[in-house]
């Protein structure tokens, strides 16, 4: 659970990031009551490989789900 919270902290906080320099409002006050527990999102079950990959870092994230992209699919 703590490695789940730990990573959606940081895709929130890259999220909220990129939201607010799209020029979106997003105040300190709302961002203090979001919860980095969620876990729908994380395939718990399932065949898991892991293996050595260098060059893996938090500098290297996935692409965020922005909401125009969502809307042309």
């Amino acid at each position: 659970m703590a490695a789940i919270a730990a990573w959606n902290t940081v895709y929130l906080d890259v999220a909220i990031a990129t939201l607010r320099k799209r020029g979106e409002d997003i105040p300190e006050a709302t961002v203090a009551h979001i919860v980095p527990l969620g876990w729908e999102h994380i395939r718990l079950i399932g065949d898991y490989h892991f293996a050595s990959q260098p060059g893996r870092s938090l500098e290297y994230l996935r692409p965020l789900r922005l909401q125009e992209e969502n809307e042309s699919a």
